[in-house]
């Protein structure tokens, strides 16, 4: 089920939300390698050693949408999107 931005905003810090919010399309597409890994280590640094560092506990139940996934879930998609980014950026 997608999430919402102002869901998101919600459910994470201001500094999660700014790098959720930055792994996104457009953002994305005009970052370049320095900026990449530089997102890369704040999102680990977000996420903790065990790479699921929520502040807030388990899921999160919405009136109207149901379950939202962990706020570690969303910083660890974002994650996946930046590196992606930047072996795409490499590769060429």
């Amino acid at each position: 089920m997608p999430i919402s931005r102002l869901q998101v905003q919600g459910l994470c810090t201001k500094d999660e939300f700014e790098m959720y919010s930055a792994s996104l399309r457009i953002s994305l597409a005009r970052m370049r390698p320095a900026a990449l890994r530089t997102c890369i280590r704040r999102t680990q640094k977000l996420l903790g050693p065990q790479g699921t560092r929520p502040r807030r506990k388990n899921l999160w139940k919405i009136r109207g949408v149901g379950i939202l996934p962990r706020k570690g879930d969303l910083l660890a998609a974002a994650l996946s999107r930046f590196e992606g980014r930047l072996r795409a950026l490499e590769a060429e």
